[in-house]
Formats: structure tokens, sequence, C-alpha cells
């Protein structure tokens, strides 16, 4: 038997273990068969702290419940709090973990970990003509996995009931995401101007997720950076004349550099760019919550 342990982050939950105890199966099989939910733990991915060899030595590998090696900014966050509640390094230190994004700083406390991350490899204004004819304006952010993020005039438009399944077109939209991408989609707080509401459609789940931390993380980068002043969704008129979304500018650039993000879980989560928009380094920082550990059966 080996031990794992449940544990979320800002609603994004994860089954993680320690690879340097050894796993009974391939790491992706083990994702598939532990991520199912209801037949198995369910979890959005699975975690595998491993031994580098080298300097920083550890590291933290994301499988998605399809199998698929990614990076997660949130389970990485997961990683490093249970570091700290396992009594394998000091609250409130500094820690350098491997990941799929390169070597992260983070500083992880038991209930909150922040890390630090370069700028996106890429942030580039994209549009995506889906089959219906709807037409999708947004920033494609590489951040170490790709995000499509969309920005919308008010928080009303986030709960329009079709809303995913635009996401899941948008994700499945080859000609523009040869490899698929998670699609995040954000409109402004009317009563705040550094605050944001967001939803993330994410790949691999294959539905939307309580939080993610990459998601938000694209998001705040593509509204300090992304070059053009807005993001809306757009659509021809439907034969009774209605249209989704809107078609004129519904969000600007914010000023402020510390951005708080709503997640659907109900938690938040701060990306902050210390030295402004072209900070080299931006810090997200989001909770962490351990819930249960057990011992996985053969």
């Amino acid at each position: 038997m080996i031990s794992f342990v449940k544990l979320n982050a800002a609603g994004n939950d994860f089954v993680l273990v320690d690879g340097r105890e050894g796993l009974p199966e391939p790491p992706e099989e083990l994702a598939r068969r532990l991520c199912t939910r209801r037949l198995s733990l369910g979890a959005d991915g699975l975690l595998v702290v491993e031994e580098t060899g080298e300097l920083p030595p550890l590291g933290v590998a994301h499988y998605e419940p399809d199998g698929e090696r990614t990076f997660c900014l949130n389970g990485l966050r997961g990683a490093a709090a249970w570091l700290v509640a396992t009594g394998q390094h000091p609250p409130g230190e500094a820690l350098v973990l491997r990941s799929d994004a390169g070597d992260l700083d983070a500083i992880p406390g038991r209930a909150e970990v922040s890390v630090a991350l370069p700028q996106p490899r890429s942030l580039e204004r994209r549009s995506v003509l889906l089959e219906d004819g709807l037409l999708v304006l947004g920033c494609f952010v590489d951040v170490g996995n790709p995000q499509f993020v969309v920005v919308l005039g008010e928080p009303s438009e986030l709960e329009a009931p079709d809303l995913m399944d635009r996401a899941r077109e948008l994700r499945w939209a080859v000609d523009s995401f040869p490899g698929g991408t998670n699609v995040t989609f954000a409109a402004p707080d009317p009563a705040r101007e550094d605050r944001w509401y967001v939803r993330t459609y994410e790949r691999g789940v294959e539905d939307e997720t309580l939080s993610c931390g990459s998601g938000v993380f694209a998001a705040a980068c593509a509204l300090v950076g992304c070059p053009y002043p807005e993001a809306v969704l757009l659509s021809a008129p439907s034969p009774a004349g209605a249209s989704l979304g809107r078609s004129s500018a519904a969000a600007s650039r914010p000023s402020a550099l510390r951005l708080h993000f709503a997640c659907r879980s109900g938690e938040e989560q701060v990306v902050t760019f210390p030295e402004g928009p072209n900070s080299q380094r931006v810090w997200s920082r989001g909770p962490v919550q351990l819930v249960a550990g057990g011992q996985l059966w053969p």
C-alpha cells in the first residue's frame, strides 16, 4: 500500500503521493485510476513529489485525470503546503521546487502559499470563430500550460447557462489551439477595480473546476500585458435578433498591479506585479487546505 493525501487549493482538489516511496504503477495510469470521481478517490489531478537528484532537491509532477502531465500552479501550492504540514520544511521560509514550468520559488505557510513565476512564455491576442458563427476575442497565454483568457463586461455574463459549453468548444478549437487549451473567463467587480471574478474550463479534467491557479495567473497577465485594450465576446445576431455577449469595449487594462480574483469556490487568489507590468517575476498567492490522508490499496 502507498500513503496518499487529499488536499485542495482554493477548491482545486488533488490526490498527493510521495514518489520517493515508490509508486505501484506508472503515474499516468495512477492518475487515471485515482482521479475518477465516484469510482475512486476523485480529484482534478494527481500530484507526485519526486527527488530530482540535484538542486533543487524536490520536484512536483502533476497529472491530469486523463493521465497527461502538465504544469499546475495550484498543485505546486498544495505540495508546498504539504511539505510544511509534515515537518519537511519550516513555514514562511523560502523554498524552491522543480516543476514543468521550471524551478519556482515559493513561500509556503500552513494554509496559504505564494509562488513566484516568470512572465508568460507567450502572450498574444487571438480570435476564434466557432462553428455557429460566434467570434471569440481573447488572449492566448502560455504560462507553462496553455490558457485562453476571455474578458467579459460584467459578472452577470459569467452566469450564462451555455458559458461552459462555449468553453468546451474553445478547448477543442484545434485550428486555433493545436494542442488544446484551458479556457478562463474573467469579469470585473463593479465595486472594486482591482477585483475580478473568474471561471475556468480545464483541459484534461474536461469540465469546469472550482479554481485554476494557472488560469488566474494567465488572466492577470492578460489584463496587465495583453496587447489590446479589451477582450469581449462577439456574436452574430440569432434568428430572434438577440446576441450573446457584448459588441463594444467592456473592459480596460487595470491600473492596479495587485489583482484579486474570486474563484468559483468562493476562495480568493491574489496576483502581484511588484515592479509594475514589466516585473520579471510575478507573485501568485492562494489558500491551501489539507483534507485527509490514508492508504491506497494495490
